[in-house]
Parts: C-alpha cells; structure tokens; sequence
C-alpha cells in the first residue's frame, strides 16, 4: 500500500485518502452530488415559485358569463354576441387550439376540450389588471353551462 511521504512520525495515510483531502484535489463524485444537490434545489424552489405565483396569487371570487367567440386565434367571451368581447387568459395548463369543424376551443392539459366556440359558459376568475383579459381560474370542469 502506497503512502505519503514527508508526514513525520505517526499514522500514515493511504495516497487516495491524502489525495481527496487536499483542496483542488480528489474523485469528482462528492463534487458532482454536491452539484447535483444545488441545482435539484434550485429546480425545486423555482418550481414552487412558479406554483406559488401562479396558483396562489388568489382567485377573484367573481364569475363572467357569456358566448365564446373567436378573435383571430384566441377566444374571447362576449356578451353581446361578439361585437364587445373581452379577451381571455386562460390558467397553466390550457391552450386554444382548432377542433376538425373549425371552431377554436379551450382544452385541458391532457387535450380534453373544456368549451368551445359558440358555447355559452360561465368562467370563474377575474381581471388581473384594470381593462385586462378576463384571468380564469377556479374548477375549469364547470366552463360550460
């Protein structure tokens, strides 16, 4: 067994061991855990940060009722049959996208259509800022009347 030279007298350590205690020196594999420990921390205080924000930045207790209608490629809702209609920012998760027929709808994260173009609904949320879209949030499985 190899070991350090210039110790003096006493217990003499293996080379490896003398190796990984000196700074700059040894396995990476400590270094990459300690690495891989911070980033996964990192990962999961962004990810709450994110959730925190976007889930508990509390839902107005107001509803707006009205007709989907389509602007361009998104959905607004209308309640005069699309001569006013007030956009929409749907929550995490929810995309607008084009149904076969041709109508635009609003569909959950798994690709299941909550409502489409032309339904009446009845969307809880609120304005997240004066003269904003229409912030949905709340039991989406309730949208269409």
């Amino acid at each position: 067994m190899a070991t350090d030279e210039g110790q003096g007298p006493g217990p003499q350590r293996p080379a490896a061991v003398a190796d990984a205690l000196e700074p700059g020196a040894g396995p990476l594999q400590p270094r990459l855990m300690r690495a891989g420990a911070l980033v996964l921390g990192l990962v999961v205080l962004v990810g709450a940060a994110f959730w925190f924000f976007t889930n508990t930045g509390g839902c107005p207790a107001a509803l707006d009722t009205g007709t989907l209608v389509a602007v361009g490629d998104e959905l607004a809702l209308s309640e005069d049959g699309g001569l006013d209609a007030r956009p929409i920012q749907w929550p995490w998760g929810f995309v607008t996208r084009r149904l076969n027929d041709g109508r635009l709808a609003v569909t959950d994260l798994l690709g299941n259509v909550k409502a489409a173009e032309g339904d009446h609904v009845q969307l809880p949320g609120g304005e997240r800022f004066s003269d904003g879209p229409w912030g949905v949030c709340g039991d989406m499985d309730t949208l269409v009347e």
